[in-house]
């Protein structure tokens, strides 16, 4: 005779919540952080350099507030590995880097209106996007860490703002641009 493990969906629903419970109810220390990696949206340790191939994409895609005025990565290969689901990654360029990726719009149009000056009538700032958003990219990069967002505990006569929870974030950062 056959055991049957889970009768009912109600036992289901029972075993699922306990799980979810005991895994959230596991705290780590910021020591442990130091001592352990922390595997980002890229498959590897945070603060991994690595190759990337990425989509540029407009934040208002995804429809969400928080993205909007935003380029953002989406990642399809992190060395020769295919990624079988892209991550979508805010990114930064550090100002002593020589790669030219702007990460908003107003970067964008920026750099656009430096072009117009060095090449006259060769860019237009009308067409903005074209050509930028949609691009490949191959990149060096490596993804970091931080943790934000609103508090937990906030007590009551503290102003709300407009945030996502209190949880680590992760972002790409641009070190070079390959051909």
């Amino acid at each position: 005779m056959r055991t049957r493990w889970i009768q009912t969906p109600a036992a289901l629903l029972l075993l699922v919540l306990n799980a979810c419970h005991s895994t959230s109810s596991t705290t780590i220390t910021v020591e442990d952080l130091a001592e352990r990696d922390v595997i980002g949206k890229l498959g590897v340790p945070l603060g991994t350099v690595v190759e990337i191939q990425a989509t540029i994409i407009a934040g208002r895609e995804l429809r969400m507030k928080a993205y909007d005025g935003l380029y953002l990565l989406k990642v399809t290969h992190v060395g020769a590995r295919l990624l079988e689901e892209p991550p979508v990654l805010e990114f930064s360029v550090p100002g002593f880097i020589d790669v030219e990726l702007p990460s908003d719009h107003r970067s964008l149009v920026e750099m656009i209106k430096r072009e117009e000056e060095k090449h006259p009538g060769r860019a237009k700032t009308n067409d903005i996007e074209k050509g930028f958003v949609g691009r490949t990219v191959k990149l060096v990069v490596h993804e970091v860490g931080t943790f934000s967002g609103l508090p937990r505990n906030r007590p009551n006569d503290v102003p709300v703002w407009a945030d996502r929870g209190f949880s680590l974030r992760t972002s790409l950062e641009v070190l070079a641009q390959r051909k």
